[in-house]
């Protein structure tokens, strides 16, 4: 990491004009020009075009002004750490005889605790990310009250229906917007793929559980983990490349299995691995409330590789079917 900025972001409205209305007047402004402000995100980029690469900590919600906002620090090569909010915040700014009048509309009531660390280099970051099992945004997870709601809008506290250990408190969520190529392009599950209502988008290594009432697929037991590439068919499962993806992860006391969009699906495991992409002091908290050994892993549910086939995704909808 080169320079690292935290602050507020803002989008600025500008207008010229040389009155505002009252009432239910109306004027024509002469100008507008709209841009992205805020000390700390005036200096990150200024640092990018000056050949710097940033690192920049700001507020950024899941709206389509945030996602403006993050296109253009792609553009400029300003690497983006959420603090996440509900809603961008908005600035309208009047210029007049060397003045400026300024409105700020600002949203400061942060989802998310204050990171106590800044974030790691970049590829050790990637590595991390890249080994997170992670949801796509917009994917509904089931909660303790049957009810279902975006991964987005999950917030830590949240008590989330697990298929072993019943309700269980969501721990921490993490977020990263990836580039939809390789490792991070997501394995599309279409709608009645695995008797799925929806669509469930998942990154690629996700391990997704299937309760096979015949073993169609000879793997010598019922229970089965299957990652979401080992489904791939070109058909009813694809893997979905190009753009940009959102990504979420969801991390309990301990590794559990949640309900997408119907479907059992791992949350994020903390280990050496995924450990880069996870705040320290939510490191310290997860691994204070483990059992000893509860974060090694077991593979014995883990659907060996040799069994992947293009008929894969048809055969265990089958074996799962009534």
């Amino acid at each position: 990491m080169e320079a690292l900025f935290i602050g507020h972001a803002y989008i600025d409205v500008t207008f010229l004009t040389d009155t505002l209305p009252t009432g239910d007047d109306k004027t024509i402004a002469d100008d507008y020009a709209v841009s992205f402000g805020g000390n700390a995100v005036t200096a990150a980029f200024a640092a990018a075009k000056m050949g710097v690469r940033p690192d920049l900590l700001c507020t950024l919600a899941d709206d389509w002004l945030s996602l403006m906002f993050r296109e253009m620090a792609r553009s400029a090569r300003v690497r983006l750490h959420d603090r996440k909010v509900s809603e961008a915040s908005l600035s309208f700014i009047m210029p007049k005889d060397g003045k400026r009048a300024i409105v700020r509309c600002r949203d400061d009531n942060y989802l998310h605790p204050f990171p106590t660390r800044p974030p790691s280099d970049l590829a050790q970051q990637r590595f991390a990310q890249a080994a997170c099992v992670s949801f796509t945004q917009g994917t509904r997870i089931t909660l303790a009250t049957g009810a279902q709601k975006p991964v987005q809008d999950l917030v830590v506290g949240d008590r989330i229906l697990t298929r072993d250990a019943g309700a269980q408190p969501l721990r921490w969520i993490g977020h990263s917007t990836q580039r939809a190529i390789g490792d991070f392009a997501p394995v599309l599950i279409r709608a009645g793929a695995l008797n799925n209502a929806e669509d469930l988008r998942v990154s690629p290594d996700h391990r997704l559980f299937v309760y096979q009432r015949t073993d169609r697929i000879g793997a010598g037991r019922a229970e089965l983990r299957v990652r979401a590439r080992h489904l791939i068919n070109n058909d009813s499962v694809v893997q979905d490349v190009g753009g940009f993806v959102d990504y979420f992860q969801l991390l309990f006391d301990t590794h559990q299995i949640v309900y997408a969009e119907g479907i059992a699906a791992e949350t994020l495991r903390l280990d050496r691995r995924t450990q880069p992409a996870v705040p320290v002091e939510t490191q310290e908290s997860v691994t204070a409330a483990l059992p000893q050994a509860a974060n090694t892993p077991t593979r014995e549910f883990d659907m060996p590789e040799h069994l992947a086939r293009p008929e894969l995704a048809a055969l265990l909808k089958g074996a799962s079917t009534l």
